[in-house]
């Protein structure tokens, strides 16, 4: 990334979002969250002068329209399943309408599963169509992540020191920490 670049974050302060937000003040590079809560953007980094915070929810996507002109990019990560490929569609047509180049979309490994096999993946690949299918539109990356190493939260270790899968013991397993993709950004 250059020294002209902003980036505008949809899911800044989860636990993947939070970490691409410290990666990219650490470079200082300016960045804009879109948030519910002032005070938890603010709270979780501490006021830094390169974070602001436009504040909004998913009801009412309208602040979008003005607020993503003069970034360069946007990280997108969307949470709410019940409007997905919805949210994803506006926001992404929002931004590429002001003047944003690049999208960096959060997806799902499972998108490459069958079709329909599942419901994330399939959300997920509704999710990444309707960007693909937004006209004129700038750059795309989505990333794939399958498994993260956050979501295994293990209080207690049940059975003789040994954290069971349910998938054979041959077959790999592509596991993910948020702090590589906070990192690649």
């Amino acid at each position: 990334m250059t020294n002209n670049e902003r980036v505008f974050i949809v899911g800044g302060t989860g636990n993947v979002g939070s970490r691409v937000v410290r990666n990219l003040i650490a470079k200082n590079i300016p960045v804009t969250l879109y948030a519910r809560s002032p005070e938890k953007v603010n709270a979780l980094f501490s006021g830094n002068e390169l974070v602001k915070t436009l504040q909004g929810d998913y009801n009412d996507l309208s602040p979008l329209k003005e607020g993503l002109k003069g970034h360069t990019r946007l990280f997108l990560l969307i949470s709410d399943f019940s409007k997905f490929s919805q949210l994803k569609e506006t926001i992404a047509t929002y931004a590429y309408e002001a003047g944003v180049k690049q999208i960096v979309d959060i997806s799902s490994l499972t998108v490459s599963f069958p079709w329909r096999s599942n419901f994330i993946g399939n959300n997920h690949r509704l999710g990444e169509e309707v960007i693909l299918n937004i006209p004129n539109r700038g750059y795309l990356v989505a990333l794939r992540p399958g498994r993260f190493m956050s979501n295994l939260m293990v209080f207690e270790v049940p059975h003789g020191d040994v954290i069971a899968s349910s998938t054979d013991a041959d077959v790999p397993e592509g596991w993910i920490s948020p702090n590589d993709i906070g990192c690649r950004l």
